[in-house]
């Protein structure tokens, strides 16, 4: 009687067995190892995913673009440096970003002058042809006379932009701004669009507006006089020596001691 008994239970067993393999899947058993415990099924896209991410970004914190958003966000930058240019409020843009893209500028102008431009130069009339028209280049340097084209308007547009605002505090924003574009050059050692800055800064005009001075923070003040002493050429030349690479140099410089190597063979 017992076991007749224990043979009908099991025959029921494995009819439940047999219903529960046909609702689940033949495979159940298999991916349900541990009886009770709920295995919860793993995307195998989710770790190609990561995968791939990990190799995008090689270095963790640092975002990296594709070559299409590189080129829109050098494009943006040279939309946003025309319009820092034509604007009338500079004050309002980043100055870190504007010393960037005036580095980026001046950097590349350096760079297409060839050594031989600077043997054409021509006492007294530098390396322009006429004294009357100084914005017809030299035929034979054409990348210097397109320097110092640069660096002349640019000193007239520091000075501009400072004067042409009629309340005293704006003018004390601007300045303020140029400090800044000031001291963030000297940081990446561009001493040429440095002294540019600082020159415009010092121009007369400028220079004898006393009460806006007066009212400049003691700590851009403070920043500017420390700055200003690299207009003598002795201590830019000092600094461009001393600099960490790179550097792009002032080249007023090289003009200056150009013109007094001239200057000193006539003696002899």
């Amino acid at each position: 009687m017992a076991n007749k008994l224990i043979s009908i239970i099991e025959e029921q067993r494995e009819k439940q067995r047999k219903l529960d393999s046909k609702l689940l899947g033949n495979n159940n058993e298999e991916e349900q190892p541990f009886p009770g415990i709920k295995l919860r099924q793993i995307d195998s896209n989710q770790f190609s995913n990561n995968n791939d991410e990990e190799e995008e970004q090689p270095f963790p914190g640092i975002k990296l673009y594709s070559e299409e958003k590189e080129s829109q966000k050098r494009l943006s930058n040279k939309i946003l440096l025309k319009n820092f240019i034509s604007s009338n409020q500079v004050e309002y843009f980043d100055p870190v970003e504007v010393a960037h893209q005036l580095t980026i500028i001046h950097s590349k102008m350096f760079q297409q002058i060839l050594p031989r431009e600077f043997l054409y130069f021509k006492k007294r009339l530098g390396w322009f042809t006429s004294k009357n028209d100084s914005n017809f280049k030299c035929k034979k340097s054409p990348n210097i006379s397109t320097m110092i084209i640069n660096y002349n308007q640019m000193i007239l547009w520091v000075a501009t932009n400072i004067v042409q605002k009629e309340d005293l505090k704006d003018r004390v924003k601007v300045i303020k701004f140029f400090i800044k574009v000031a001291k963030e050059l000297r940081n990446i050692n561009n001493f040429h669009t440095l002294l540019i800055i600082l020159y415009g800064l010092r121009i007369d005009p400028v220079h004898r507006l006393k009460e806006t001075w007066a009212n400049i923070p003691a700590r851009s003040k403070y920043i500017f006089d420390d700055l200003i002493s690299l207009v003598y050429f002795s201590n830019v030349r000092t600094a461009q020596r001393s600099a960490s690479r790179p550097v792009l140099p002032f080249l007023g410089l090289a003009l200056n001691d150009l013109t007094s190597f001239q200057d000193h063979n006539e003696l002899l």
